[in-house]
This record gives structure tokens, C-alpha cells and sequence, in this order.
């Protein structure tokens, strides 16, 4: 009786087992197989335009290459831009505006402008160039930074408009900057 019902216990530990082994390399068989059925579609919906083979460059490698440079002091122009006028958006407008509640509401839409630069400036990367996008963005910034002091002729509104759209171009090259040059120069 004893012997019966050890051997059938370990009948029944050697099936599941052979179950879960079994359970397993199907479960692999089907992700690598839904795994090939996404890499394959998505090479059938990825634009045309991108190139999507990266080697990993080293960073002496990266030293020797000029659009590294370029992208460089593109990014501290970017960075001085932002500094300054995160720095005096407010002050400049004090010139001209005399409510300081309206100036916070221009400080909360500077914020909702980087949020929302964010967002939607990610799907475009996704389907659009990196250099195409960095050039429209890096473009904008210099126009709005050139643009800055014919705010006070705008008036109210026009300060509002234009450190929104100033924010716009920061959430921006903030979400692809670092997709760009992973696509670029690769991501190890």
C-alpha cells in the first residue's frame, strides 16, 4: 500500500514536471514567435527615412566626428537660452506689466508649455527625422529668443503666447535630444 502510493506520487511529480517543461518552452515558442510577429510589423510601419542601424560608438570614436561637436554647441546655446530666459521672463515683463498674479499665470503656462512639449514632440520624433526635428526646434528657439524684446509690444498677451511657445521648444528638445543620439551614435 505504501509502496503503491509513493510510486504514484512520484508518477505524478515527474508529469508535472514534464507539464511545466513542457508549459515553458511553449510559453518561449510563443513569445519568440509573437516576439518575430512585433519586430516584423514594426519594420513594415517604421518610416522610410530613419535609419535605425546604430553601431555603438566609443567616445574617442565620438571625438573625431564634427556633428558630434555640432550637436554640442547647438546644446549649449540651447542651455544658455533657456537659463536666460528662465531667469528674467518675469522681470522683463514687469516693465510692461504691472500684475504680478498675471506674471504667475505666464510662470504656470511656461510650465504647462514644458509638459506639453514633452508630449508632443515624442511622437513626432518617432515619425519624423531627429535632424529635421532638432533643426525646427533649435530654429524656433532662436526665433522666440530674437522675437523676445517685441513682446512688450504685444502686451499681455503676447508675453504669455510667447514664453508658452519658448517653453514648447524646451519640453521638446528636452524628450528628443536623448533619442537622437541614441539613434545616432548608439545607447551603450
Amino acid at each position: 500500500g505504501e509502496q503503491d502510493s509513493l510510486t504514484k506520487s512520484n508518477k505524478i511529480q515527474t508529469n508535472k514536471k514534464t507539464e511545466s517543461k513542457s508549459a515553458h518552452s511553449n510559453l518561449e515558442e510563443v513569445s519568440n514567435t509573437e516576439l518575430a510577429d512585433c519586430n516584423r510589423k514594426s519594420k513594415e510601419t517604421l518610416p522610410q527615412n530613419k535609419l535605425y542601424k546604430v553601431a555603438n560608438i566609443k567616445p574617442l570614436e565620438l571625438l573625431r566626428q564634427w556633428d558630434f561637436y555640432f550637436l554640442w554647441f547647438a546644446h549649449v546655446g540651447y542651455g544658455e537660452c533657456t537659463i536666460y530666459i528662465s531667469s528674467f521672463y518675469k522681470v522683463f515683463g514687469q516693465g510692461f506689466i504691472f500684475d504680478d498674479h498675471y506674471l504667475a499665470l505666464v510662470g504656470t503656462a511656461a510650465s504647462v508649455g514644458n509638459c506639453l512639449g514633452r508630449i508632443l514632440w515624442g511622437p513626432v520624433a518617432d515619425r519624423v527625422s531627429c535632424k529635421i526635428i532638432l533643426a525646427i526646434l533649435f530654429a524656433s528657439q532662436s526665433s522666440l529668443m530674437y522675437t523676445f524684446f517685441s513682446t512688450s509690444v504685444m502686451g499681455h498677451v503676447g508675453l504669455l503666447f510667447w514664453v508658452l511657445g519658448f517653453y514648447l521648444t524646451i519640453g521638446g528638445v528636452a524628450s528628443v535630444s536623448p533619442v537622437c543620439i541614441a539613434e545616432w551614435y548608439g545607447n551603450e
